[in-house]
């Protein structure tokens, strides 16, 4: 394993080597000497933590999470500081690094590092809870409108490798010089000139909404480094980077599986209608002002226009736009403010529609989606990588996998199954859970994320319950907590969390040592299985861990096989249809085995009379009776029928006897020709439970058949009876009836 894997692997990964005699890998007791040989998928994500079947804890912790996310608009002053890694869209402060007074304590200067460049953009600087936009800033930076007019200048530095130092700040601060370049770092340099009224207290709190880290996209080859929130790419990037990052190497990573992954980001999922209301429409900013009091379109919505008279020139009814946020908090002078492209490639690049005119009537903005999987967001570099990755995996549901010398990202996305399984690769005993227990089960999720409707502060996103799984715990709504670093929409959120709940609830796991062929997949492939015993016909599993293992015995030559966790998937657990959250069906149907307490009748009852010449000359009759087999797995494998007779003209059933379920005939003891005599047959499960009797009243031994009658119950038909006898063959006709009357012959 490579330094890279080895720092998040840490305690997961910590003694696992050989296994003595007895031990278990995957929790399977092995009987045998076996040895993972280096071939181990190593697990982050949901799949590694929040599955797990442990008492509710919040993942990530949601205190800290919190703590961490209240603190990431708050400017620090303190000597020393982690950097800090943003990716996406998110409102950000940083350490003040700087703060000066030149004339006289007139003007105050300050500069707050917002992160490891280079950036997008920054958007608008806020003062405290004041935000103040771009378009408020002159050439120079100096606010032209608002409550800062005149009193405060920004500038701002995306921390490109050539930024050079702010040659205001270099030429007012003599302690600023021109090697003061900060390169690599995004910052933002502010100029408050002194007024009471403005600032009666103390220096305000700067931060701002900035449009962060730029990162490879592998669909283009990794080349150009591109903006964008993608979850799949985001996550590429920490984890490939050398200086702040897990430090993989560019080998270490599946770019197939990204570029795979990241187009399953990319995909737009529809969402409840939200209108919004738009207050005016400029051509000359090509933007469209909502009239609201916080924004929370976000880069790359799907939107819609209409109006009520004619729509601006360049835009259509009826046709998707993507929004471009300008303006995200309505103030005294100005609303939020969007501009539409014409693509999602547009948006992420801030290239609008251009528009000619401003339309009439009363224009309408309406949501109608997003892209599946963005993440926004602050990496605090002093945290370990493992915790890291793991909060950047829950924007997506996402699983990061290593095995083969490589790192797959897989988000949460149905995917068809590569592998069919059957009794035949198994090369050991099965172990199968069927239940979590009770006290780690839960039938709904709820928890935080970073809202921009809440100015980038944390916020609880709706929950994701559901009526049929709270009805099978007893009624009894159970939550579990799951915490979003890194989503800021809240129909995201409530989508990942069904997720996770619909992954919860399939709740078969099984664990077994398999063939060799089982080296075509790795943990968070999927695969199908058919096993008789099970009744599973194809049914599919994703592989949750994975490890190739030489396995000794006294009496073997050694053997390597493939040991794999499975668990149930299906389709289902990735569909949310616009808001509706609750599954109503078994998503994934444990078995196709039939109901163990509905017991098959044996059918197609035949009755004959048999006789046998014995040494001395004497003859002896018998009852033959012959049924079709029933048609129930339990009866046929591990069952029995049982069958009892009497004269007809008795009241007490003689002791009946046991025929194995996979027989289908039965001779009773000798009888009396002539004789009028009764017998019932059931079927007896595996479990010893029983069907209803099949029964066959008043057949005569060695008669024609005249006025003989046969009943069965639940509708059983019964064919024409032959008779052996003395005289021959003689076929007899027999009445067959149910508890209300005749229905054949």
């Amino acid at each position: 394993m490579p330094p890279a894997a080895a720092v998040v692997a840490g305690a997961v990964l910590a003694g696992v080597g050989s296994f003595a005699a007895g031990a278990t890998i995957f929790g399977l007791s092995a009987g045998l000497t076996a040895v993972i040989i280096g071939a181990t998928n190593l697990v982050l994500g949901l799949g590694a933590s929040f599955l797990a079947e442990k008492p509710s804890v919040d993942l990530p912790n949601l205190s800290s999470f919190t703590a961490r996310a209240q603190n990431r608009t708050q400017t620090l002053r303190q000597p020393i500081t982690p950097r800090r890694l943003v990716y996406g869209e998110a409102r950000v402060a940083g350490p003040m690094i700087f703060a000066e007074s030149t004339g006289n304590n007139r003007f105050l200067h300050l500069v707050v590092a917002l992160g490891q460049g280079p950036f997008e953009a920054i958007d608008e600087v806020w003062l405290n809870a004041d935000p103040i936009f771009s378009d408020d800033l002159d050439s120079d930076g100096l606010v032209t409108a608002g409550k800062y007019k005149n009193k405060v200048r920004i500038k701002k530095y995306l921390g490109e490798a050539d930024q050079v130092a702010d040659p205001d700040l270099v030429d007012e601060v003599a302690s600023w010089t021109a090697a003061h370049r900060l390169r690599g770092m995004a910052y933002i340099y502010l100029r408050l000139e002194f007024d009471r009224d403005l600032f009666p207290t103390s220096i305000p709190n700067p931060s701002a909404w900035v449009k962060g880290r730029k990162v490879a996209d592998v669909r283009q080859g990794g080349s150009p480094v591109v903006w964008t929130p993608n979850a799949v790419l985001c996550t590429r990037d920490y984890m490939l980077d050398q200086t702040l990052g897990l430090g993989a190497g560019p080998d270490e990573f599946d770019d197939d599986q990204a570029a795979a992954g990241a187009n399953v980001c990319d995909e737009f999922v529809t969402v409840l209608d939200a209108d919004f209301t738009a207050s005016a429409v400029s051509e000359a900013d090509d933007a469209i002002d909502l009239d609201l009091p916080r924004l929370s379109l976000q880069t790359g919505d799907v939107v819609q226009v209409s109006s009520t008279d004619a729509l601006p020139a360049g835009l259509q009814a009826g046709i998707n736009y993507f929004a471009i946020p300008v303006r995200r908090r309505q103030t005294d002078h100005k609303d939020p403010r969007i501009r539409l492209a014409a693509s999602y490639a547009d948006a992420l690049t801030g290239t609008a529609v251009d528009l000619t005119d401003a339309g009439s009537g009363t224009l309408t903005v309406t949501k109608k989606g997003e892209p599946r999987y963005a993440l926004s967001g602050v990496v605090e570099t002093d945290r370990p990588p493992s915790s890291i990755i793991e909060e950047m995996l829950t924007a997506m549901g996402a699983r990061a996998v290593y095995g083969s010398g490589q790192w797959r990202v897989l988000p949460a996305a149905w995917a068809l199954p590569s592998l069919s399984l059957d009794e035949n690769d198994l090369r050991g005993p099965i172990e199968v859970q069927t239940k979590i227990t009770g006290r780690d089960r839960f039938n709904a999720v709820k928890g935080i994320f970073v809202s921009p409707e809440r100015d980038g502060q944390p916020d609880d996103y709706p929950p994701a319950v559901n009526a049929l799984y709270q009805a099978a715990d007893g009624g009894r709504r159970k939550f579990r907590e799951l915490s979003l670093p890194f989503t800021t929409r809240a129909n995201q959120a409530q989508r990942l969390a069904k997720i996770a709940l619909e992954r919860h609830r399939q709740e078969i796991s099984v664990t077994a040592r398999w063939s060799l062929r089982c080296l075509q997949v790795q943990a968070g492939d999927r695969v199908e299985l058919t096993n008789q015993t099970y009744g599973w016909d194809r049914k599919v599993f994703e592989v949750e861990a994975w490890a190739l293992i030489f396995e000794e015995s006294d009496s073997d030559a050694p053997a390597l096989l493939v040991e794999m966790g499975l668990r149930e998937t299906a389709a289902g657990i990735f569909e949310f249809d616009s808001g509706l959250e609750e599954t109503r069906v078994d998503l994934a149907p444990d078995t196709n085995l039939p109901n163990p307490f509905d017991v098959a009748q044996p059918t197609g009852i035949g009755v004959f009379t048999q006789i046998t010449l014995t040494a001395a000359g004497d003859i002896v009759r018998n009852i033959l009776v012959t049924w079709m087999l029933a048609d129930d797995f339990y009866v046929v494998n591990g069952g029995h029928y049982q069958l009892r007779f009497k004269k007809s003209s008795a009241t007490f059933w003689q002791q009946s006897w046991t025929i194995d379920g996979a027989d289908n005939s039965a001779q009773t003891p000798p009888v009396n020709l002539d004789e009028s005599y009764d017998l019932e047959i059931r079927s007896v499960n595996h479990l010893g439970i029983t069907s209803p009797y099949a029964r066959v009243f008043g057949y005569v031994v060695g008669s024609s058949g005249a006025g003989v009658t046969s009943k069965v119950d639940e509708g059983l038909v019964s064919e024409s009876v032959t008779n052996f006898v003395d005289e021959g063959l003689v076929s007899q006709a027999v009445t067959v009836t149910n508890d209300e009357g005749a229905i054949g012959s």
